[in-house]
């Protein structure tokens, strides 16, 4: 995850209005990885998902994305919200509550449902990428993908309702919600 994160960010500043992220965890280190995920879900109930995300890549693995266990700790975690300038009540009661608890089983829910069971896994139109490719193989199955949209729209589907009707209504039948809140 660490090694495709400047590859995501790129895309986006490439593709602002063609590519949406949603992000979800799937907790595979153990319970010494959950913290982070708490933390990014009480971050982004302040609007700081994109600060403390920031932050968490640049603190917990060091030059070579080796992870620094040591740094998983959840009082690691507040400091680093003060640091992205968080309300730190509110991060703490998010982080301990069960709203983000909540988040982080449903995102594991999601993904497990649709056979994803390592990390980093990347949907685009429901098409599963798992790892981290170099831009160039995202850049070629995002081109294909909006083709596909682009012919979709072209033949009457409604640009609004493309990803509902032609991913979402056709894809995987065992989830029960799209994959965001």
């Amino acid at each position: 995850c660490w090694k495709a994160a400047p590859t995501i960010d790129q895309l986006l500043a490439e593709l602002p209005k063609d590519l949406r992220v949603v992000s979800k965890y799937l907790v595979i280190h153990g319970p010494p990885a959950l913290p982070p995920a708490l933390a990014v879900c009480a971050a982004d109930r302040q609007g700081k998902y994109a600060e403390m995300k920031k932050l968490l890549w640049s603190r917990l693995f060091d030059a070579s994305g080796k992870m620094l266990q040591d740094q998983l700790a959840p009082e690691n975690m507040a400091k680093l919200a003060g640091e992205a300038g968080l309300d730190l009540a509110k991060f703490e009661a998010e982080f301990k509550g069960a709203s983000c608890q909540e988040w982080v089983k449903r995102s594991q829910e999601n993904l497990r449902a649709v056979g994803t069971s390592g990390t980093p896994s990347f949907y685009v139109n429901g098409r599963h990428i798992g790892g981290a490719l170099p831009i160039e193989e995202f850049r070629k199955i995002i081109a294909e993908e909006m083709a596909k949209a682009d012919k979709a729209i072209a033949a009457g589907t409604k640009a609004s309702e493309y990803y509902a009707k032609m991913v979402v209504e056709k894809g995987e039948k065992k989830v029960k919600r799209p994959f965001e809140e």
